[in-house]
């Protein structure tokens, strides 16, 4: 089945592979366009006087977010990307590539302090 992004729409029910309920799709978000993101490093760490700065440029793929809503994982947040989708019927449901536990695992860290992929070279 050809799907698209836009299929995947709030309120939907998201399985895992082994047939557990993740919970539903609260929010879509999509794909942001490569930006360099720029933090202060603590001072003297760069060996200099001021602060130094650590610049990279990262790619945040798309993904949606579930909500334990209607599941065991009740108070869990994942933010899963489109990539993990496995089979999809839009406007009822989403079944994603990996077991109730793994998802958990992979993406049960909030989108912000998940690791983004990172390119060298700013």
């Amino acid at each position: 089945m050809v799907w698209n992004r836009g299929d995947i729409q709030p309120g939907m029910e998201v399985f895992a592979l082994d047939g557990r309920k993740l919970g539903v799709v609260s929010e879509v978000v999509p794909d942001t366009p490569r930006e360099l993101i720029a933090g202060a490093l603590g001072a003297g760490e760069s060996g200099g006087a001021g602060p130094a700065r650590d610049e990279r440029i990262v790619d945040r793929p798309g993904h949606f977010v579930v909500t334990g809503e209607g599941s065991p994982l009740e108070q869990q947040k994942l933010h899963i990307p489109f990539s993990a989708v496995q089979i999809l019927f839009p406007g009822e449901n989403v079944t994603v590539s990996w077991a109730s536990d793994q998802c958990i695992a992979l993406y049960g860290a909030p989108a912000a302090e998940a690791a983004p992929e990172v390119t060298a070279g700013a």
